[in-house]
């Protein structure tokens, strides 16, 4: 019996370890925020009453959670099935959770009509095609964009302006872009 649950174990742990180093299965790979920087994204983020936010590539939903209040709704969009058992387990928890929604799904393809704020904390590779969607299509409600580390190749996007805020990680500056709605 027991080297039945052991061999069960390495079996998981191996598809775990596959699944998240695999570029076609998780093409974003799994970096959590520091606890430290929270304060200052939330910040960044100014949420307010009403506020919903998204977080693209969500992992373990901490930003989710730490932002989703009575009057914040917060929307994890995570493309990894351990990740996102992770964050509905979390959820169950939470004090809050009729506020937090999880999609199971491809950031690539979210629909963010909904959405007042966004926050990314993805690879840059993923910046730039993210950078596209949102400017191809209107998103009226949308109000401001935060980026964690890494930002749009060109540090811009046409319908947004831009500011950085320095964050100290692990005594290396990390960079957070925040881009608010450029006023028409």
């Amino acid at each position: 019996m027991l080297s039945y649950l052991l061999i069960t174990g390495l079996v998981l742990l191996l598809v775990a370890v596959i699944w998240f180093a695999s570029p076609k299965l998780s093409p974003i790979p799994y970096f959590p925020t520091p606890d430290s920087d929270l304060n200052r994204i939330k910040q960044a983020l100014g949420l307010k009453a009403g506020s919903v936010l998204y977080d693209l590539g969500a992992g373990n939903g901490k930003i989710v959670f730490q932002m989703a209040n009575r009057q914040i709704k917060t929307v994890a969009v995570e493309n990894n099935p351990f990740l996102v058992l992770i964050i509905q387990l979390r959820r169950l928890f939470h004090p809050f959770k009729p506020q937090i929604k999880i999609l199971w799904q491809d950031l690539l393809k979210t629909d963010l009509t909904q959405a007042t704020h966004v926050y990314l904390f993805v690879g840059p590779f993923l910046i730039d095609k993210i950078v596209q969607i949102i400017e191809a299509k209107p998103h009226p409600r949308l109000q401001r964009i935060v980026c964690y580390r890494y930002g749009p190749k060109d540090k811009r996007f046409k319908k947004f302006s831009s500011r950085q805020w320095p964050i100290f990680y692990r005594n290396l500056k990390q960079p957070v872009q925040v881009f608010n709605r450029n006023q028409q």
